[in-house]
């Protein structure tokens, strides 16, 4: 799923150049999103997210370290990577 790669494009007005944002403010606003977003979860929503994505934890490794099954682990995800999906299209 790409909707990190979406979520900013309504802070980009390309049809005003001059309100563009730099790199710097677009990197910015980009993790304020994200950060909301990942408080929007619940806590072993969020949890499996950041295991996998910061840490670069397998699914197994996620499981070990949340004391529950490798399901568990595949279902969290999913369902923590819909509901980001969905704010992804809220944002824009």
């Amino acid at each position: 799923r790409d909707f990190l790669e979406k979520t900013p494009d309504a802070l980009v007005d390309t049809m005003r150049p001059d309100r563009a944002l730099s790199d710097h403010e677009y990197r910015e606003r980009r993790l304020k999103w994200l950060q909301w977003a990942l408080s929007q979860l619940s806590e072993d929503h969020r949890s499996v997210i950041i295991f996998q994505f910061m840490h670069g934890y397998s699914y197994r490794e996620i499981a070990e370290a949340m004391n529950c099954s490798l399901g568990t682990v595949m279902s969290r995800r999913f369902y923590a990577m819909d509901r980001l999906e969905s704010l992804a299209r809220k944002h824009n």
